[in-house]
């Protein structure tokens, strides 16, 4: 047999004759050594401290050594390579005496061939051992990496006896469920299922006993606290060293990603309820999402929809100007939106308030667009039929302003007529005119008076209906510009019925800008309601600051 590499050779002999005859005949051999020699202890165990060995021969009888002592030495090393006695002074009880010792084989240097058998298989067998010891230090390793494996798996993985038994399990249990591995190891798997899954668990369990492997499914767990938490399962089946068989399961904890999901399907139901429709593009706009309200209004199927693009969906009338500028609103502005004519697959027209918003992550990147239409057609025909009415209160309003202003001119013109006629008798005559003529003359020009007042007065209410009435402010002294005028007027009035009227002032500072007009009429009101009700005593106008 021939090593392919050469074998290191450490030789403790003191005779350099018989180490020459013992390197021949391992040469011949087919092996190729190489040796060097020591003679004592000292050399020895410096060789053994610093030098890398493949094997030791040691003559038995040195001059201030001898092999058994250098075995006893051999050993402190602690190295797993053959130790063989060369020697031509041993007896067989000294030979019995170093095998039981551990030395793993002697021969006489009177019978050589033995060496180069012995020396091959004891470099095989420690060879086979450095093989082994490397196969159980790599099982052992592995067997640690599986056990930090499971101990640190974000998963519960745990085993099942065929009694339903819990065998192992790893710590992540504890954190999700608050029991210890302690707690759980040899007990039933059951004890820690909530009663609403107790009959699932139980049948998924007989399954397993019938040796049949199954989807991955849920059940309810209890934890330490008196809570629960949902479990979504995968399990498959191991054979064990005695032939029977262990269920291997795995344990996730989706307790949170089933409320999400709960989370998600109320939303979903809230946007397929609502009144709006809602549009989800990408950055490619591409539509990833619409809800309900988009078939109903439209009239098109779901899968007719999915096969439009984002521009037809958002208006059938819209054309590529518009739809581009309206994109590129968005990149600049940030948002977009207007309104649009469409139309339902049954070709009936509506209008809808349009309007695009970006979607951005926590980093305020923009990953979606949201489209929401809202359909605006009665608020559109609510709005036109205002216009309408509007223009025809306007066009109303003028032909009573047009009858207003034609009914002041036919009144005022005869009554200005009889108003000169009458101040023309009055000059005529002169004093010689009857008392009684002269009331009735006065009573005629107060009645056309009242008249003109009155017209007067529809005319501004009807400017100041429509807004048309303008102020005109100008500097005006209130108590001989106005106040004392109108009690000139209403002399008559409160002559005829009895009563007393007089004006005073108690400061010189009545004049402020005020629009003489409005003014003129506000006081004339009061002073004639004032004259209107009362009955008997005296009206005093008194002018302070």
């Amino acid at each position: 047999m021939k090593f392919e590499s050469n074998i290191k050779l450490l030789a403790l002999e003191d005779l350099e004759d018989d180490l020459f005859l013992v390197l021949r005949n391992l040469k011949r051999n087919g092996l190729n050594v190489e040796a060097k020699r020591v003679d004592n202890e000292e050399l020895f165990r410096n060789e053994l401290a610093n030098g890398k060995w493949d094997i030791i021969l040691s003559d038995y009888s040195l001059p201030t050594f001898n092999g058994l002592k250098a075995f006893e030495v051999f050993k402190e090393y602690n190295m797993d390579i053959p130790f063989i006695l060369v020697s031509g002074t041993i007896g067989e009880d000294i030979a019995v005496s170093a095998m039981k010792a551990g030395v793993n084989d002697y021969v006489m240097k009177e019978n050589l061939s033995r060496l180069a058998p012995a020396v091959i298989r004891e470099l095989i067998e420690a060879k086979n051992r450095q093989k082994n010891i490397l196969l159980k230090n790599e099982i052992e390793q592995k067997n640690e990496d599986y056990k930090i494996l499971v101990e640190n798996a974000a998963d519960v993985i745990y085993t099942l006896s065929q009694e339903g038994i819990v065998l192992s399990i790893n710590k992540v249990v504890t954190k999700i469920t608050g029991w210890n591995k302690e707690e759980i190891i040899g007990k039933k798997f059951l004890d820690f299922i909530h009663p609403d899954s107790i009959d699932y668990a139980i049948e998924k369990f007989n399954e397993f006993l019938k040796g049949n492997l199954f989807d991955e499914y849920q059940l309810k767990f209890l934890i330490k606290d008196g809570g629960t938490v949902i479990g979504s399962i995968k399990n498959t089946i191991l054979k064990s060293q005695n032939g029977g068989s262990i269920l291997l399961g795995f344990i996730r904890d989706i307790t949170k990603q089933n409320e999400l999901q709960e989370e998600l399907a109320i939303i979903s139901k809230a946007s397929n309820q609502s009144p709006v429709v809602l549009i989800m593009t990408d950055l490619n706009l591409k539509v990833v999402y619409f809800n309900d309200k988009l078939v109903e209004r439209s009239g098109y199927s779901e899968k007719e929809l999915n096969s439009f693009s984002v521009k037809q969906i958002i208006s059938s009338e819209i054309d590529n100007e518009q739809y581009n500028k309206m994109w590129n609103d968005v990149k600049i502005y940030g948002s977009w939106s207007g309104e649009f004519f469409n139309k339902t697959k049954n070709n009936q027209l509506y209008w809808e308030d349009v309007r695009i918003t970006p979607i951005v992550d926590k980093n305020n990147k923009i990953f979606r667009y949201l489209i929401t239409k809202i359909n605006i057609t009665k608020r559109k025909e609510i709005f036109s039929e205002l216009i309408v009415a509007r223009k025809e209160a306007e066009s109303a309003n003028k032909l009573k302003s047009e009858f207003l202003a034609q009914m002041s001119h036919e009144i005022r013109t005869p009554l200005n007529t009889l108003l000169a006629s009458h101040q023309l008798i009055v000059s005529e005559i002169g004093d010689d005119i009857d008392k009684d003529i002269m009331r009735c003359v006065q009573g005629a020009e107060n009645a056309s008076a009242r008249i003109i007042k009155t017209v007067d007065q529809i005319l501004n209410m009807t400017d100041l209906q429509s807004g048309s009435y303008e102020i005109n402010k100008v500097k005006t002294d209130i108590y001989s510009e106005i106040l004392e005028i109108i009690l000139l007027e209403k002399l008559n009035s409160v002559n005829l019925k009895g009563i007393k009227i007089s004006l005073e002032k108690t400061t010189d500072d009545t004049i402020i800008p005020v629009d003489q007009y409005s003014v003129m009429q506000m006081f004339d009101n009061l002073i004639e309601n004032a004259i209107k009700y009362t009955k008997i005593g005296e009206i005093k106008i008194v002018c302070f600051a």
